[in-house]
């Protein structure tokens, strides 16, 4: 009697397994949509920076399509934005692994590299990129960051001229060739920098914020105030919002 009731128990316990496992299929299944549909979703909420969303959409194009390099390699974007490292690199590796011939995984695990400050990782990442496709402006930023980062001026300088010159109308690369510049107290260069990003953006944070470092470094009181004031009107971003009112602060002792 009792290896009967044992053997009704294991034949409840291996339909209950069976179940499960049924359900979780079912549960992947049930996905509503094409892996474009959700792909595409991901993308808008990433621009919006509805970084939670964006995730759960690139999840469920991976579930619908877990071939696509392009979803890991997003999705990976946004857990960068998200500042979950481990997970990032782990998209960004799959995404390598299913297409090893797309520089734009490379580039994004360069930056997730300096990030976590391994220079040499991050600039052979850049350096593939740029194997991959001479005429990306990313990689060579990406580059003169590091370079930058580590001090190296002068090769930060060199990085961020070549990305100039891949992308002359991207604001970004002039702001921080400005900051190069500013490194290397070529003040008249950096203000020319700082210009130009303003005049292809006018609502260009970075440029009116380190134009306006660089004015009060000068004893330009009066131009430092306007451009760190347009800077606090245009970010939402807490730690340069810090570092813009310390110096308004200093600008104007009470």
């Amino acid at each position: 009697m009792l290896t009967s009731e044992k053997g009704k128990m294991k034949q409840l316990l291996v339909l209950a397994a069976l179940l499960l496992t049924f359900l979780a299929i079912a549960c992947e299944e049930s996905i509503e949509g094409t892996w474009e549909e959700h792909h595409n979703k991901g993308i808008e909420l990433f621009r919006e920076a509805q970084w939670g969303g964006a995730v759960d959409e690139f999840s469920k194009a991976i579930k619908l399509d877990p071939e696509q390099p392009t979803s890991y390699s997003l999705r990976g974007q946004t857990y960068l934005q998200l500042n979950d490292l481990e997970r990032a690199l782990e998209d960004f590796d799959k995404a390598i692994e299913l297409d090893p011939d797309d520089p734009a995984p490379y580039i994004n695990r360069g930056h997730l590299f300096r990030l976590q400050e391994e220079f040499d990782q991050a600039l052979a990442d850049y350096e593939r990129a740029i194997e991959l496709d001479v005429g990306l402006a990313a990689p060579h930023s990406g580059s003169g960051g590091v370079y930058q980062d580590l001090g190296d001026f002068e090769q930060a300088l060199a990085s961020f001229d070549k990305a100039i010159e891949l992308a002359p109308d991207n604001p970004g690369l002039y702001t921080s060739r400005g900051g190069v510049y500013h490194n290397l107290e070529d003040f008249s260069q950096a203000l020319a920098d700082y210009d130009m990003a303003i005049e292809l953006d006018p609502a260009f944070t970075q440029a009116f914020a380190g134009r306006g470092f660089l004015q009060a470094e000068l004893g330009n009181t009066g131009e430092a105030i306007a451009d760190i004031e347009q800077a606090l009107s245009l970010t939402n971003d807490l730690a340069l919002i810090d570092r813009l009112e310390e110096q308004l602060s200093e600008l104007r002792p009470n």
